[in-house]
């Protein structure tokens, strides 16, 4: 049975507005920890974990281990998640996708970026823009990869690339995610965001990102899709008539 909303759907829709993002938790919680303890099993198992060149030597669980894993789809049902996110969309939130990372030893930084914008007139990414999730299922200490946001950017986007490299030069707004296990963090896929670099050998973080759209249209096109289609049929069966 999906949990009460844990946030205000006011003054979370409008955190979300105004910053960008917005940090909660789901930590002490039996749903969390029974993912927890899968999420850490799935991890142990190095085989299951493909290397992709966009992350930079982070590792991401493979497509046909996703599809088979439904415990990443019960957790929003079983835990806040869901009626957070109905409680920020007003509406049904639609998942498109999700992908589970494991950043392990030194990695370089990921370029700041947004996932969401327009070049040369073509939609990259989804339009309009979706809600980002993040749930760590690990500590970010101090010298871990740790995700950074630039606060209000999404809001200043001229779908220019040499504009978003100046504009991240600057210190100003930037926000260093240090999340404890079981936190999340949901985001706009046009916030300009990066992943820190690791400079130290015990670097860590293991963290599941999902993608939520209100719209039908956007969803459909993942549904379509054979390595989501799988688990986002069961995403839909569960939701609440």
């Amino acid at each position: 049975m999906t949990q009460v909303s844990t946030i205000s759907p006011i003054s979370s829709a409008g955190t979300i507005w105004r910053n960008g993002f917005l940090q909660s938790s789901l930590a002490d919680t039996s749903s969390f920890n029974k993912f927890c303890s899968k999420t850490i099993t799935a991890n142990n198992n190095i085989s299951l974990f493909e290397s992709q060149s966009k992350q930079n030597g982070t590792l991401t669980l493979k497509h046909c281990v996703l599809s088979q894993s439904l415990y990443f789809i019960d957790l929003l049902f079983e835990s806040s998640i869901f009626k957070d996110l109905y409680s920020i969309f007003g509406t049904t939130p639609l998942l498109t996708n999700f992908k589970h990372f494991q950043s392990i030893g030194k990695l370089k930084s990921l370029q700041w970026h947004r996932d969401t914008y327009v070049s040369n007139k073509n939609d990259i990414g989804n339009m309009p823009p979706v809600l980002k999730l993040a749930v760590y299922t690990s500590d970010i200490r101090p010298f871990d990869p740790a995700l950074q946001l630039i606060k209000y950017s999404h809001r200043v986007n001229f779908d220019n690339a040499i504009f978003d490299r100046l504009f991240s030069l600057s210190n100003l707004n930037k926000i260093t995610v240090n999340a404890r296990i079981g936190d999340y963090i949901i985001f706009d896929s046009s916030l300009l965001h990066r992943r820190r670099p690791c400079h130290s050998s015990n670097g860590y973080r293991s963290v599941t990102i999902y993608a939520f759209t209100p719209h039908t249209f956007i969803q459909s096109k993942y549904l379509a899709c054979e390595h989501t289609n799988t688990y986002l049929n069961y995403y839909n069966s569960l939701i609440p008539q």
